[in-house]
């Protein structure tokens, strides 16, 4: 979620103004400046429902014992290296800063987006977690070795996209949600619903009090493309076309 920016500013008098030099002046803006932005720290526990979830569906697949992971759009979530280890994730973001606060901590990471990312050796898995990119073919080609695992979520449509690309293979998913409710559970590819990924128009109505409620393809006012599954956990197996 984007936070709004103080606008109110802490202001200096006209006594403290006159009494600094020039470059003091500007040097203590400077430091209040720096003061009032939000500082981007890392975020995740070790156990909290997503490292639970992951780990269920790790534990489904064999996997090499020291896999590769790349986890594309991390931000500097923590979550995927609390399963795996700092010494086989590699995090991927397109911010300089949330790269900066990932290799303070002593993890690795690459500032890209995933579509332009090059690398020199492919991985075994990527994690997906609200990752933003579109995941392709020729990119998928380049990361991944074939027959890696891919662990997607829905809620930036990635697991929708990848089930349309036709080299990946829909192997099962920690439904309906990764979050802790009671009835969570893995599900193979044929026990799930044939609708799981997929991204649906949802109309919405403003009323005159300025209310909004579901809205029909006859009579809305604005629509918006929503996953039926968005915190489902989904693997799929790459299986390029060689």
């Amino acid at each position: 979620m984007f936070k709004r920016k103080n606008r109110h500013k802490e202001r200096s008098t006209p006594d403290r103004e006159q009494i600094l030099e020039p470059a003091t002046a500007a040097a203590e803006l400077v430091l209040r400046e720096a003061m009032t932005k939000d500082v981007l720290k890392v975020y995740g526990y070790e156990e909290d429902d997503f490292t639970r979830g992951l780990e269920v569906i790790i534990g489904r697949f064999e996997t090499p014992p020291e896999a590769r992971v790349l986890y594309p759009g991390s931000s500097t979530h923590m979550g995927v290296v609390y399963v795996f280890g700092k010494d086989y994730v590699t995090h991927v973001d397109p911010s300089k800063e949330a790269c900066d606060v990932l290799k303070a901590e002593g993890c690795s990471a690459l500032e890209s987006t995933f579509e332009a990312l090059r690398i020199d050796e492919p991985f075994d898995i990527i994690v997906a977690l609200n990752s933003y990119g579109a995941p392709d073919p020729e990119t998928l080609a380049r990361v991944l070795k074939p027959n890696a695992l891919i662990i997607a979520n829905n809620y930036t449509h990635w697991a929708n996209e990848l089930e349309d690309l036709g080299v990946v293979r829909l192997e099962g998913a920690l439904f309906p949600t990764y979050y802790g409710q009671s009835d969570s559970r893995y599900l193979g590819a044929d026990e799930l619903p044939p609708d799981a990924t997929e991204i649906s128009k949802i109309y919405y109505q403003i009323t005159r009090e300025g209310r909004v409620t579901a809205g029909t393809p006859e009579q809305h006012t604005f629509s918006d493309l929503e996953p039926r599954y968005p915190d489902a956990l989904f693997a799929f197996r790459y299986e390029p076309v060689i």
